[in-house]
């Protein structure tokens, strides 16, 4: 299957309050360009800053090591589903540049898709997996297996994680808890790189 869930080996209301002290809810930017036309709320998180036993959590839930660097993701009720996308350097770029003359590419996205790529040997502005931590709500992804042609689901809630590779399938995502007009969807959004992966079959399996 193209979606993996796991249980998150750490107490989720405990993290949940640890992130919001660490990364209060007031600095956080908004972002309003697709997929989330509605509008989001996010706060980067670069390396290092996440804290260390927060990270090992996550590294033990999944069986693989993320990345130094993570973001948080408010949907703050605005948005309740993403239009469907790949999470390439195009979609990154596109949703920046807004007819600039010149590519433009924010930060983040430049430690993601650039300078993480060259560091750990990945073709040239390609993006690691993606792994996301649900904090708050419940989610529902879906993925297109281009070899079946149909979609794949997974629906996830705070202390669960899923892992799949968002740049190259296709994907969208809806907000499916009940409270979901009063009640955010909040994440926690990693990377792992391709690498970690060493099963031929990993993606095959249920």
């Amino acid at each position: 299957m193209l979606i993996k869930k796991y249980d998150l080996k750490y107490d989720v209301q405990k993290l949940c309050s640890e992130l919001n002290t660490l990364f209060p809810k007031k600095d956080y930017k908004w972002h309003n360009e697709f997929p989330c036309r509605k509008g989001t709320w996010y706060y980067n998180i670069y390396d290092n800053e996440l804290p260390k036993h927060i990270e090992n959590a996550i590294n033990e839930s999944i069986g693989v090591k993320i990345k130094p660097f993570s973001f948080l993701w408010d949907w703050n009720c605005t948005t309740l589903e993403l239009e469907p996308h790949k999470d390439d350097y195009a979609a990154a770029t596109a949703a920046h540049t807004k007819g600039q003359r010149e590519e433009y590419i924010s930060h983040f996205d430049d430690r993601v898709f650039v300078s993480d790529a060259k560091d750990s040997g990945r073709k040239d502005k390609s993006a690691p997996l993606n792994v996301v931590v649900g904090l708050q709500n419940y989610t529902r992804t879906e993925i297109l297996n281009e070899k079946t042609g149909k979609w794949e689901s997974m629906t996830y809630g705070p202390g669960e994680v899923i892992f799949f590779n968002n740049e190259d399938y296709l994907h969208k995502v809806f907000v499916v808890g009940e409270d979901k007009e009063t009640v955010p969807k909040w994440s926690l959004n990693c990377y792992v790189d391709h690498s970690e992966v060493t099963d031929p079959l990993f993606w095959d399996k249920d």
